[in-house]
């Protein structure tokens, strides 16, 4: 018997992937269609209150533009507003390297705890964007200090784990 899994709102579900997968919810694919026609900006501020989805929609963003399993990503928007709207906003899915950062699961009763559990999201990046290491487009010494930065955290969480 094959039974459809039932979908749910997605009360502090903040990753796109499991929410056009698995909950109901809003288009708001469009938004990317607006960032692309805006005039090239080097900033792009998005304010809404606290609980608004600022961090689903970040993490749609990222989905749409990142490189990273671009196929893959490509099909979380067949038959959305952006799909449909028009071809040339599909052209940029998955062509640019994003880095999603999100610091609203850095809790500690400590400053020191809260550097911490920083250093190890930003060990993580550093690790998930190692790939760049074998492009032509860094330099030799932007490669060294890339290492150094990436050996650095790396030590200095694993010393937090033996630590812990």
């Amino acid at each position: 018997m094959n039974k459809s899994r039932k979908k749910f709102l997605p009360v502090g579900v903040s990753d796109f992937k499991t929410v056009v997968k698995e909950c109901y919810f809003v288009d708001k694919t469009r938004f990317i269609a607006k960032l692309l026609d805006q005039p090239k900006t080097s900033v792009s501020l998005l304010t809404r209150p606290r609980r608004f989805g600022k961090t689903l929609f970040l993490s749609m963003i990222s989905y749409f533009f990142a490189i990273n399993h671009a196929n893959e990503n490509k099909n979380l928007f067949t038959e959305l507003e952006i799909e449909k709207f028009d071809q040339r906003y599909m052209e940029n899915q998955g062509k640019y390297p994003v880095i999603f950062l999100s610091l609203k699961d850095i809790y500690d009763d400590t400053f020191t705890g809260c550097i911490d559990l920083f250093a190890n999201i930003i060990a993580r990046l550093y690790e998930e964007f190692s790939y760049i290491l074998d492009s032509n487009e860094l330099t030799t010494s932007n490669k060294k200090y890339f290492e150094c930065i990436e050996k650095h955290l790396l030590l200095m969480c694993s010393f937090e784990r033996v630590k812990a």
